[in-house]
């Protein structure tokens, strides 16, 4: 789980790796 995003349902609803820089709303 280094280049992959994952979705923590825990407050964040989205939460993206250090290594992308792409922060969206895709997880939620």
């Amino acid at each position: 789980m280094e280049s992959q995003r994952e979705c923590l349902p825990s407050g964040l609803g989205w939460h993206y790796n250090q290594k992308n820089s792409s922060v969206t709303s895709e997880c939620i």
